[in-house]
């Protein structure tokens, strides 16, 4: 009896310490990497916009909509405005800029996963690949996975 009480711990720590680290393409890992990379996309497509069509923003926006305000102030003091910054307005033309971002965010992929670096000890992998925005708009990223103390998946991304 007493050796099999010893071998069930044993047992238990060969299977909690073998969790070796999460694959790039593990769907968990994907899921979260594009949860992730929607903000990023949201802010850059945001930022592409302003960059753009500064003169044109001005002036759709309506100077005597409250909804507006915050937009404006954010612009005039350089600083780019949320996803949710665009949703308060009721510009139309804003909107509509609003409504064309969620589509895209809302159909993002992950394409052509690699795997740079594994460490099996620290449960972590090191990944590239490429988020697809529409077949035009691929946008190279690097990506960290690693298993938290509790079994949990936990993602870092950088997009370039």
């Amino acid at each position: 009896m007493k050796k099999s009480i010893a071998f069930v711990p044993l047992l238990l720590c060969l299977f909690a310490c073998s969790q070796k680290a999460p694959k790039c393409s593990d769907g968990d890992v994907k899921k979260l990497v594009i949860e992730t990379s929607q903000e990023l996309v949201e802010k850059k497509m945001i930022k592409n916009f302003l960059e753009k069509n500064m003169n044109e923003f001005s002036n759709v926006l309506n100077k005597n909509e409250t909804s507006d305000s915050n937009l404006i102030a954010k612009i005039i003091y350089g600083q780019i405005p949320t996803l949710n910054d665009l949703k308060a307005s009721n510009t139309p033309k804003i909107k509509e800029y609003v409504r064309d971002i969620e589509s895209k965010c809302s159909k993002l992929s992950i394409e052509s996963i690699r795997t740079s670096s594994k460490d099996d000890v620290a449960k972590k992998c090191s990944c590239e690949g490429d988020v697809i925005v529409t077949p035009e708009i691929k946008i190279p990223i690097r990506y960290n996975a690693q298993k938290t103390d509790d079994g949990k998946i936990r993602v870092e991304v950088n997009m370039q």
